[in-house]
């Protein structure tokens, strides 16, 4: 039986919400099954697997906003969390809470879109769907040193919950496994406030003939199938990389996910670009050396992946 069910959760419905996830399904022991009501009220699924035993079958949406709200304890301040069950995008929710830090997150984005307007496709519940509203930027926060360190970010929270599996950054804005997509990151700013957008698949996305690349999932990759989960654990690596200063350990922590050495084709400001991708300045971008053997830094806000 799971050692930390074996804890009094001090007769928090939100702490016991949180073993029930981690447990993919599993049996979780409580003693106290009146804590259960304000979850089951939620919308939450669970059912009796025996004495003082209680496995939980489905997350409800209504639950995720109060669980997040409880759990989330990062950020200074700590994030404003508004969840819906659908809107057009997070990232222009995430725009509307201005000068203030907050986190939109959706069921289902009916015009999600990636970088340079390209369009991010899932199934309504298929996806963790968020945009993180960051005010907050002490140091001096390039949008290439933005970038990198979300990609950290979102790059260790796929470790955590894909611990067997090599999780690698794909600059500048996405997070594979075996070459497969995983993850996209979307970075924009207004105003003084970056509003940073993940989408991360959790179970495998619909086919899509018009994207030039493979997606996986959690699901796929025998992770956590839990949206909700998944979601705390990325926006709790969000909060902590930029809740603070970045550390000079920062950079080589990137190039240890990334893919340098490699070949690739990008594009930037209409130029084709083809060369051996060499190192990444947090504060100006990629380092590339072309077939010609001239070296040009691309820059993540206006340079894209084709190959």
């Amino acid at each position: 039986m799971n050692a930390r069910a074996q804890t009094d959760p001090d007769l928090d419905p939100w702490l016991t919400l949180q073993s029930m996830m981690q447990d993919q399904g599993r049996p979780v022991l409580c003693k106290h099954p009146e804590i259960l009501a304000p979850l089951v009220k939620r919308g939450c699924v669970i059912e009796p697997a025996g004495v003082d035993l209680y496995r939980l079958i489905e997350v409800g949406l209504p639950a995720w906003e109060d669980y997040l709200t409880a759990r989330i304890r990062r950020g200074s301040p700590r994030p404003i969390i508004k969840v819906y069950q659908q809107t057009a995008s997070t990232q222009e929710r995430a725009k509307a809470f201005g000068d203030r830090c907050g986190l939109a997150v959706t069921n289902h984005q009916t015009a999600g879109r990636g970088r340079l307007n390209r369009r991010w496709r899932s199934e309504a519940g298929s996806a963790v769907l968020m945009s993180l509203a960051w005010p907050k930027q002490d140091d001096v926060q390039t949008h290439d040193r933005l970038s990198m360190r979300v990609g950290l970010a979102v790059a260790k929270a796929a470790e955590t919950l894909l611990p067997r599996q090599p999780i690698r950054i794909k600059w500048p804005n996405d997070i594979t496994i075996g070459g497969e997509k995983l993850a996209g990151i979307l970075i924009e700013q207004a105003d003084r406030t970056a509003i940073i957008g993940v989408g991360m698949n959790v179970h495998p996305p619909p086919p899509d003939d018009q994207q030039p690349f493979r997606a996986t999932s959690l699901a796929s990759q025998g992770g956590r199938q839990h949206r909700l989960y998944a979601l705390q654990t990325l926006v709790d690596h969000l909060l902590v990389e930029l809740d603070q200063p970045m550390p000079p350990s920062a950079p080589d922590a990137w190039r240890a996910r990334s893919e340098l050495g490699q070949t690739q084709t990008f594009e930037n400001q209409g130029e084709r670009i083809t060369g051996e991708v060499l190192d990444l300045d947090p504060d100006a971008g990629l380092i590339v050396r072309r077939d010609s053997g001239e070296i040009v830094v691309l820059p993540a806000a206006t340079t894209t992946v084709l190959i």
